[in-house]
């Protein structure tokens, strides 16, 4: 009983660190959106910001991330 309980408790941990590191690559991203937004708001509708172009990038790029690590974490038992 006691080696089932240890298995559980370690897959909670598992299941806690996949979405604090999820977690916290969203709300990375999230500041890099709105960084971007500001800086195309800057630049107008006519001509894009190299700065805002690059944040929309890396914010697109954490949140593949945090998909990903989400979606590894499903596969081995994690969460969806």
């Amino acid at each position: 009983m006691t080696g089932t309980r240890l298995d559980l408790q370690e897959q909670h941990r598992a299941v806690d660190a996949i979405a604090a590191v999820a977690g916290e690559l969203r709300r990375m991203a999230a500041r890099r959106e709105e960084r971007a937004r500001d800086l195309f708001a800057r630049a107008g509708y006519w001509r894009a910001d190299p700065d805002a172009v690059e944040h929309s990038a890396v914010a697109r790029a954490l949140r593949a991330e945090a998909d990903a690590i989400e979606a590894r974490g499903s596969v081995e038992g994690g969460p969806a």
